[in-house]
């Protein structure tokens, strides 16, 4: 359980939304969006029939080639969709987002980066308006989610690695959280509903007793297809199910048929690590990089630990409490 550390990541607190018969949800994205999206059936259980589940899947497709696809219409996707009646997910080939976005009236989009363009604000910042803009051209009443993803391994030799994030997972980590706080909070405050905080559940899981060699990660930087995707489907399971479902993730139960290694324990503990992450209401974090200034507030170490002088050349967390209540914390990274 997460009690005393600073929260990482921020928390969106909503109001509860009731859907009518079926949730309908859909991805756009990439790998990540199917690591997000692949294991959240068996989450739902019973509850399978309450929910319909899709995603747009393009290989490396970042928010840019989202766009021109949306514009050209190519059929250049591969559409995923889980079929209740079967049991699995089922994918097409060859299809184009005007296809999928009228399939349904969705209730919930998702959107995301690219893996490698994740933590790169200026590679979101000119791009999201306008596929919003398209995606209400075909969709105006749903609501829309964004996803946080993960930083990449730290062994991981991903040519974007070394290019932005001077091969610092913990740099990685803290420009995407930035880059979620920035849409979720500033410039698109009013367009998204949801915070899906995969990134910040992996990041947790990696510094708990449940750390791998692999660094919950298959090749580097996509999520390990055991308990990486498991901490990723809770993640969107929480943030976008657990309130119109009436069942939060800490209730829900997996089978551990084909798992030889790990314990029903071990399960619980993601979910309650991901339940506390999507519950945080005790700060609405704002965070952002800093490289050449620290400012005179109040500073925390990364455990939490109020840090009276805090000392240059360290991640540290600046806190400040407003008259509402809430809190803002800034990510300073000063390098060394």
């Amino acid at each position: 359980m997460i009690r005393n550390a600073i929260i990482l990541f921020i928390c969106i607190v909503m109001p509860s939304i009731s859907f009518a018969q079926k949730v309908k949800i859909l991805g756009f994205g990439s790998s990540f969006m199917e690591d997000a999206f692949y294991r959240l059936p068996e989450l739902l259980q019973e509850d399978t029939a309450r929910v319909e589940l899709a995603f747009l899947y393009k290989s490396g497709g970042s928010l840019t080639d989202h766009i021109d696809l949306m514009r050209s219409q190519q059929p250049k996707y591969t559409y995923y969709k889980y079929y209740n009646e079967i049991g699995e997910w089922v994918n097409r080939d060859s299809i184009n987002s005007r296809y999928a976005l009228l399939e349904h009236d969705w209730d919930i989009i998702v959107l995301q980066q690219s893996a490698s363009e994740s933590g790169l604000y200026y590679s979101v910042q000119n791009t999201l308006g306008p596929l919003i803009d398209s995606i209400r051209h075909y969709q105006p009443n749903a609501q829309l989610a964004w996803h946080m993803t993960w930083a990449f391994a730290t062994y991981s030799t991903h040519p974007a690695f070394e290019e932005h994030y001077e091969r610092s997972q913990q740099l990685m980590y803290y420009r995407i959280i930035s880059v979620g706080s920035q849409i979720c909070r500033d410039e698109f405050d009013n367009e998204f509903h949801y915070l899906i905080p995969s990134g910040p559940v992996i990041q947790y899981l990696r510094n708990s007793y449940l750390e791998s060699d692999n660094d919950f990660c298959r090749d580097g930087y996509h999520i390990d297809q055991n308990l990486g995707r498991y901490a990723t489907a809770c993640a969107t399971y929480e943030s976008l199910l657990a309130d119109t479902l009436n069942l939060d993730i800490r209730q829900v139960q997996v089978s551990l048929a084909e798992d030889s290694i790990h314990t029903e324990s071990d399960y619980a503990f993601i979910r309650d690590v991901t339940y506390d992450i999507c519950h945080d209401t005790d700060s609405l974090v704002w965070s952002y990089i800093k490289d050449d200034r620290v400012y005179n507030r109040r500073f925390y170490n990364l455990q939490g630990i109020l840090l009276p002088n805090a000392p240059v050349g360290r991640v540290m967390v600046r806190q400040e409490r407003f008259e509402s209540g809430r809190v803002r914390s800034d990510l300073i990274y000063k390098k060394e």
